[in-house]
């Protein structure tokens, strides 16, 4: 699963994986990476919940 984020600050990117981690306790589970068009991508490698909305965590604020 990729989410990917535009026009979004590294740091607000940051603050939102740190929010899902906390929130969902994915821990080591996923990775941010920001590239050079600073466009930060979360990679995530298991769900913690098949009904997990991230549209609704990643983008409510």
């Amino acid at each position: 699963m990729l989410v990917s984020f535009t026009k979004l600050s590294y740091h607000r990117c940051y603050l939102f994986y740190e929010i899902a981690k906390i929130q969902h306790n994915f821990s080591s589970r996923q990775t941010i990476s920001i590239d050079n068009s600073k466009r930060a991508s979360l990679y995530l490698k298991q769900p913690a919940s098949p009904t997990l909305s991230w549209n609704s965590i990643l983008f409510k604020a």
